[in-house]
């Protein structure tokens, strides 16, 4: 083991300068923002441009195999840390962060970097802090000079790096997947166009308040669907309020069936998801509407549609609301979209599904990598609590 000030021979600081809610643009300097390192991955675009007037004040650029953490922040976040692996000439950093000075040749700075990163570093960083706010923290240099990490020898260093590493570029490409998939129906020019109402047997809006009261809920019963329980496509039961049998035997009329479409009238326009038959029974809630289809439209396929970013920026731009945006069941029911053939839907749909279970494998395949790094980091905190 050894401490982090035999380790780093200086912890570098800028200054904080005024500056634009902006990234910066040529010819502009930046000012990194506390959030740049917040994902354990340095993020270049977390800055501001710094005012013309304050650039003479900026001093610390941002630099190559350095370390970058964040001195103040939230409890939680107070240390944290991401390696830089380029030169950014026109970034600079504001006081709330440090950057790593390590020249001994006989320490790998991106093995460092992985050890900071680590729960047993993070904890022992978190132990250290101070900060009379309830949310704000900060930790002083003395203090987190003296957290000590595991040192091997260099050979050992650069073979945990190579380790990790290799993970790491197996979860940034499972990650690319996931964020640039969407699914996409190729629309047949010669398809009618039919609107929501067209398609549905019913579109009913959830319970008022003078229906549903704050009271009527209990600890346990008949889950009650809310916009916040449409979570990725999906009804979730995490966090969701409940009513009485009685309640929603009262309520029979917003009860919920299998392959009825919930979608959220107010807030994030196009949040919707499919009932699925263990939900049957189940009561809408006060802030959706129930879509229940008739039988030449699949629900799968209504759903891909109404989900899409094209209907989501129509809603948008049809909902009302100051404060929050509100769907009505005229803006939901005038809804255009293309509605092919019986068989057709259900070709598109399978060839989507069929995509979507590849991409969910990614997921997946990032958890077993970030298991296989905690793995290989808490075997090197192992070996030096053991010798």
């Amino acid at each position: 083991m050894a401490s982090l000030a035999e380790i780093i021979d200086e912890l570098e600081s800028g200054v904080s300068v005024n500056s634009e809610n902006r990234n910066a643009i040529s010819g502009e300097l930046g000012i990194l923002k506390t959030s740049c390192v917040t994902s354990g991955t340095f993020n270049p675009k977390e800055h501001k441009a710094v005012l013309p007037a304050e650039t003479p004040l900026v001093k610390c650029p941002v630099r190559k195999n350095s370390i970058i953490v964040s001195r103040m922040n939230t409890e939680a976040l107070v240390g944290a840390n991401a390696y830089v692996d380029k030169n950014y000439d026109t970034l600079f950093l504001p006081d709330r962060l440090w950057q790593t000075v390590i020249t001994n040749p006989e320490i790998s700075v991106r093995y460092v970097s992985f050890m900071l990163a680590s729960e047993q570093a993070r904890e022992a960083i978190s132990s250290k802090c101070g900060g009379t706010s309830g949310s704000m923290k900060n930790i002083a240099k003395p203090q987190f000079l003296s957290v000590q990490i595991p040192l091997p020898p260099l050979e050992v260093q650069h073979q945990i790096v190579a380790e990790i590493e290799g993970y790491q570029k197996i979860i940034d490409g499972a990650r690319q997947v996931l964020d640039n998939y969407s699914p996409h129906i190729a629309v047949d020019p010669t398809w009618p166009i039919r609107t929501l109402s067209d398609a549905c047997k019913a579109i009913l809006t959830g319970p008022f308040g003078t229906a549903l009261h704050e009271s009527d809920y209990v600890a346990e019963g008949i889950p009650v669907i809310n916009p916040k329980n449409i979570v990725d496509g999906q009804i979730s039961r995490d966090g969701a309020k409940a009513v009485a049998p009685e309640t929603r035997d009262r309520l029979q009329e917003f009860t919920v069936r299998e392959n009825d479409i919930v979608i959220g009238r107010r807030g994030e326009m196009g949040r919707c998801a499919v009932v699925t038959a263990d939900m049957n029974g189940w009561l809408c809630g006060t802030g959706c509407f129930v879509i229940r289809l008739n039988e030449q439209c699949d629900t799968r396929f209504a759903h891909l549609q109404i989900s899409s970013p094209a209907v989501k920026a129509y809603l948008e731009a049809q909902a009302v609301g100051v404060t929050m945006m509100n769907l009505n069941q005229g803006i939901l029911s005038s809804l255009q979209f293309p509605l092919p053939d019986l068989e057709i839907q259900r070709a598109i749909v399978a060839e989507i599904e069929a995509e979507q279970t590849l991409v969910a494998a990614n997921r997946e395949l990032i958890r077993r990598m970030e298991a296989k790094v905690k793995a290989a980091i808490d075997r090197v905190w192992g070996s030096a609590s053991a010798g």
